[in-house]
């Protein structure tokens, strides 16, 4: 890969040197909750020198901390739009409905 050389033998001893070090973390107990990081670009239009073009956009990058209730801002925000755009209004509605009577079932369940 990349014109980088490498024997199986170097791939063998480099497996049996960390192979203790991975079943010890596959058998670690686990936490209960493990936060979720989204990170996103949004491309805007911006104007060059005064002037709109098409061409000229940048990049507002986007990196949420993810819990429960914050996921509605990312469906909010970046799901709906976009199914809205693509002419799917109806369907849209009707998950988001969904997904948080799902949501708000499972958070009242598990805690």
């Amino acid at each position: 890969m990349y014109g980088t050389e490498v024997s199986p033998s170097l791939i063998s001893a480099i497996t049996d040197a960390v192979s203790d070090e991975v079943k010890l973390w596959q058998a670690r107990p686990l936490d209960a909750l493990y936060p979720i990081l989204y990170l996103d670009c949004i491309h805007v239009k911006v104007r060059d020198a005064g002037i709109w073009t098409a061409s000229t956009s940048k990049c507002v990058t986007l990196a949420l901390g993810l819990a429960a209730g914050s996921m509605l801002f990312v469906v909010s925000h970046e799901v709906i739009p976009e199914t809205h755009r693509n002419g799917h209004q109806t369907s849209a509605t009707i998950g988001l409905m969904a997904g948080f009577a799902l949501m708000m079932v499972l958070d009242t369940t598990l805690g």
